[in-house]
């Protein structure tokens, strides 16, 4: 195989596999950050998917999307709760704005879980994007 063949032949598989990698569920690309709107249809279409709180459980209360689970990310044994979730499963991450979620997704990702999505802005986006609470 010339120099050339060779040289193409990489730039063709580097393109094929830049596409592959951005089809949704392919396995090779995850969206590190989804609007709330997105988040909710993806809640409703897949039932491995998970809506992770980081919020304290005070905020929680005062309102929270229906099956969200809670976990408070400023508690100190939240990396501890978390690595005991099922990671095989997809995770969308919301605090109040989106700071803590962001925190909380990084330690998750450094723990090992493969799907973890970040809810852009948060439950502030949530409420303003008029997406069902609870």
């Amino acid at each position: 195989m010339t120099v050339v063949r060779k040289i193409l032949f990489g730039l063709l598989f580097a393109a094929a596999f830049a596409v592959i990698a951005t089809i949704p569920g392919s396995g090779l690309a995850e969206d590190s950050d989804m609007t709330p709107a997105k988040a909710y249809e993806l809640m409703k279409k897949n039932s491995s998917t998970v809506l992770l709180d980081v919020r304290t459980p005070a905020e929680f209360n005062e309102g929270h999307v229906e099956n969200a689970v809670n976990v408070d990310y400023l508690a100190s044994d939240f990396k501890d709760k978390v690595s005991k979730l099922d990671k095989t499963k997809t995770y969308l991450l919301v605090c109040r704005s989106g700071k803590r979620s962001k925190g909380a997704q990084e330690v998750m990702l450094s723990l090992g879980f493969k799907k973890v999505i970040n809810v852009s802005g948060g439950m502030n986006a949530w409420r303003s994007n008029n997406v069902p609470l609870k």
